[in-house]
């Protein structure tokens, strides 16, 4: 017996190869049943309008349509000659759509990439669920025999979620969809309010895929109101200071901002003692635009602050005394709309970027150190005790608030209609914070107030932020000292003005303390130069003999320092 060569042990037995022979019999299906198996689609249009079936016994076919499937479930018996013998083509598929009423979702995935169902809970409204999470098991239960097919299912509808590459971006209770602004009611049949340019606001029963929902997330109801129902929220707020004025207006142009999901914003911050109702004018800013159940969080150095933006539109950290530098990183990239990257598993590289764009607010007894750059998009609001034979019940306070809050949010949500109507009057000159500023004079100038006020009483408060921030830098501290004795001027090398730091008190082994020159250089020129240039400085850079030199000077008038802003 010849021994087979290579060659010929490698020549393939039939002539045709495996896709070859897959397409032949695909062609066949086609044929007979009217449509290919791998054109099979779950969703929509694309799910074929009926299956045939076929008797392994006696050959007889048959054509069965999807409502017939779904009330009488897939048959197994041959409609001809009666025995368990008829099968199905594509029965696993058929059976899967049957068996979890496939028609009845609409699976996507959102921006995060993060998994959902949308699904008819038959009272005519969509609900919107997480697909991992426990909504979606308990709506799948009832659709599955076991624990084993429900994992087994799950993991079917994480598969089809991939393939159909459906995308939808969702928000957290407040959206802008096609120049529109749509605030999700969180009410049980999914409503929410559409604020159109120009036409005020109505409810819509049943608005496009936009949002996501969270446990505690409260009702948002909103009713026709005027300008006197926020005139009395406001006297609700125990603002205190020195200019409870300049307050009541930043206050109001803030509130009103807060319904417009795209704009670069400001971080509240309400500090006083203990019986300022610093936590209680927290709680009311955010059941203004987010109810909850939440009251307050606490902010610990394990703070998932990435998840907390996720799943709150206008979170309340309560009692901040200190923030790392990586926290107010996140904070300020909040309020801008940077991104911050996530790993999404310790087992692979994968990642996940998480973009925002909100407020939020900090209280505390004493405002918290915080970087000058976040510092100069802060409204800091001073509060005062209250005293004792002033106090309320908070149950008492709260029944004037929920009275009063529906008819602040329909007043609120009718200027923002306005502003959406635009153009917007150029604005005499910008703030750091940029539309925030532009859109709030607007909006505060339809509530009675003048025109600019706005503007300017931003101004003032960043001015006075950005003294207190780089106070309480400690080498901002110092060199405040430092230009005091030097006539509010410098002009001179890194290395000089270390020197005379270190005799005004800066300390080497401090660990704030730079441990080089060009670490002096950057600090000064880089980090606090905007709190300088707010305050009353303008820093830079000169040279003079070759050398590089640190250029500060005092501004001196007070119209230079506005239009330096």
């Amino acid at each position: 017996m010849s021994a087979i060569s290579p060659a010929e042990y490698r020549t393939p037995v039939c002539s045709m190869d495996v896709h070859q022979i897959s397409k032949a019999r695909e062609d066949e299906e086609s044929e007979k049943f009217g449509y290919r198996s791998s054109n099979f689609k779950w969703f929509g249009e694309s799910v074929p309008e009926s299956a045939k079936g076929e008797c392994f016994m006696c050959g007889h076919i048959d054509t069965l349509s999807i409502s017939s499937m779904i009330k009488d479930q897939i048959p197994i018996s041959c409609p001809q000659c009666k025995r368990k013998s008829f099968k199905i083509h594509d029965f696993k598929k058929w059976e899967k759509y049957v068996g979890l009423k496939l028609w009845e979702f609409d699976l996507f995935s959102d921006q995060f990439k993060m998994q959902y169902i949308a699904y008819n809970n038959g009272n005519n409204s969509r609900h919107i669920i997480g697909l991992k999470g426990d909504q979606s098991r308990g709506l799948l239960a009832s659709r599955v025999k076991n624990k084993s097919e429900l994992e087994n299912s799950l993991m079917h509808l994480s598969g089809l979620c991939y393939s159909a590459a459906n995308t939808h971006e969702l928000h957290t209770r407040i959206a802008r969809h096609e120049n529109h602004i749509w605030i999700d009611m969180c009410d049980d049949k999914w409503r929410a309010i559409k604020i159109t340019p120009n036409e005020d606001w109505k409810v819509e029963e049943k608005p496009p895929i936009l949002f996501r929902r969270y446990d505690h997330m409260k009702p948002f109801t909103a009713e026709q109101g005027t300008k006197a129902d926020l005139d009395a929220f406001l006297k609700l707020i125990n603002f205190g200071g020195e200019n409870v004025a300049r307050q009541k207006l930043l206050y109001a142009g803030y509130l009103a901002t807060q319904f417009l999901p795209d704009i670069q914003t400001a971080l509240l911050m309400p500090v006083g003692p203990s019986g300022s109702a610093k936590s209680t004018m927290s709680v009311l800013t955010r059941s203004v635009i987010d109810p909850t159940t939440v009251r307050e969080i606490t902010l610990t150095k394990n703070t998932d602050l990435p998840m907390t933006f996720m799943q709150h539109r206008l979170p309340v950290f309560g009692n901040c005394g200190y923030l790392t530098q990586e926290q107010s990183d996140m904070f300020c990239n909040l309020i801008t709309g940077g991104s911050i990257y996530k790993r999404k598993l310790f087992t692979d590289s994968d990642s996940v970027q998480w973009t925002f764009m909100h407020s939020t607010i900090l209280n505390g007894i004493a405002p918290p150190s915080l970087a000058p750059d976040l510092m100069t998009r802060t409204l800091k609001f001073e509060l005062d005790t209250i005293p004792t034979a002033f106090m309320r019940a908070e149950s008492d306070l709260m029944k004037d608030v929920d009275a009063l809050m529906p008819r602040v949010r329909g007043y609120l949500m009718q200027l923002v209609a306005e502003a959406l109507a635009g153009p917007l009057p150029p604005a005499d000159r910008m703030t750091r914070l940029g539309d925030f500023g532009r859109i709030g004079d607007f909006l505060t100038t339809k509530m009675g107030w003048e025109r600019g006020e706005f503007l300017n009483a931003i101004i003032d408060t960043g001015i006075e932020s950005s003294q207190e921030a780089v106070e309480a830098d400690y080498v901002g501290g110092i060199l405040l000292a430092v230009l005091e004795k030097n006539g509010d001027n410098w002009d001179g090398t890194a290395s000089e003005l270390m020197n005379i730091m270190i005799v005004n008190g800066l300390d080497p082994k401090n660990p704030n303390s730079p441990k080089t020159t060009a670490r002096l250089s950057d600090a000064v020129v880089g980090r606090l130069k905007t709190g300088l240039g707010l305050f009353k400085y303008v820093v830079g850079r000169g040279k003079s003999n070759g050398k590089r030199t640190i250029v500060i000077r005092k501004l001196e008038k007070e119209q230079e320092l506005r239009s330096s802003t």
